[in-house]
């Protein structure tokens, strides 16, 4: 798994948050009942197949052996039973990552770690992907297209970028969007300062893409990510968080200026994307070992994370 460990972004450090420790501990770490609460999203299959299966063996995939390790027993530092949801395929909706009120679903900011397994990108992208296919929206259905080379399209500004509830997203080279596909066929949660979790401007969503858009505020505190519970996401499968270019030699402002937007708290973002294939992923049960030990002995999670291969 690529791990990137994303910058704070000029957020407060918690004051119980030792000094020097800026990588480090988020209240998940804190032992208490209400710090512990672990969601776990797996999404390999699409609806009617609108994105390619992605789906992986127990050992690699968050809901299977990871979730496992995590919740393998009560009481710190095992994921708090009650407080923590897995939610998978079908199950993976806006509703599932928004906080909306008035169901009994859980949203990213109501869970304090949140790892989320599936197909992800950003828009503009700024990384070659060779043989990509993507819809349009024509106004009354969605049109197939092929393009040789994705960057060439300029997804999200010359190209629109038409998963977002208002077809047609042409800002992404000024307000970049941190994109995970769902479940629901030509729909997606899309992070940044115009959308969702940008400081109270992405307050559109609708479960479906010919559903009426719901314009219900969800979240609260602006509704940033973090203003709530979350502490740590982890976007494992692409590309959801750029924050270097493509063989990770320098560095690209590219996420910083996504996320910034959608920063509610201290937390930090992890993602994979030096490649985009499944078979090199990483199995998952040392990762969640780790996890458990750092949780056991109030480390930083930091620590944890460099067993797991640089490349990857």
């Amino acid at each position: 798994m690529k791990v990137i460990l994303h910058r704070r972004l000029g957020i407060r450090r918690p004051t119980w948050l030792p000094a020097g420790l800026a990588m480090a501990g988020a209240a998940f770490l804190c032992g208490c009942e209400t710090d512990r609460a672990l969601g776990v999203y797996t999404l390999c299959s699409y609806e009617n197949g609108w994105k390619g299966n992605v789906c992986v063996g127990p050992a690699y995939d968050p809901s299977e052996t990871f979730w496992n390790s995590m919740t393998a027993a009560t009481g710190a530092p095992y994921a708090e039973a009650s407080e923590s949801r897995r939610y998978r395929n079908s199950e993976v909706t806006i509703k599932t990552v928004l906080p909306i009120a008035g169901d009994s679903l859980k949203g990213w900011d109501n869970f304090d770690l949140v790892f989320f397994y599936g197909h992800n990108n950003m828009i503009v992208p700024p990384h070659p992907h060779h043989g990509f296919g993507y819809h349009t929206y024509n106004g009354a259905s969605w049109d197939y297209h092929y393009a040789a080379d994705m960057v060439a399209i300029d997804w999200g500004h010359s190209t629109p970028y038409d998963y977002y509830t208002s077809p047609g997203v042409t800002s992404g080279n000024t307000h970049p969007g941190s994109v995970t596909y769902l479940y629901p066929e030509y729909t997606s949660a899309l992070l940044g300062g115009l959308y969702h979790y940008g400081q109270g401007t992405g307050m559109q969503w609708r479960v479906h893409w010919n559903d009426p858009i719901e314009y219900a505020p969800y979240g609260t505190k602006a509704f940033q990510l973090g203003a709530i519970d979350l502490e740590w996401l982890i976007l494992h499968g692409c590309q959801a968080v750029i924050t270097a270019n493509e063989d990770g030699s320098a560095y690209n402002s590219m996420g910083l200026k996504c996320f910034h937007w959608t920063q509610g708290g201290f937390h930090i973002v992890l993602g994979h994307y030096r490649s985009y294939y499944t078979s090199d992923l990483k199995p998952l049960t040392q990762f969640a070992a780790d996890l458990l030990v750092a949780f056991r002995y109030r480390r930083p999670i930091s620590t944890s994370i460099r067993t797991t291969t640089p490349l990857q």
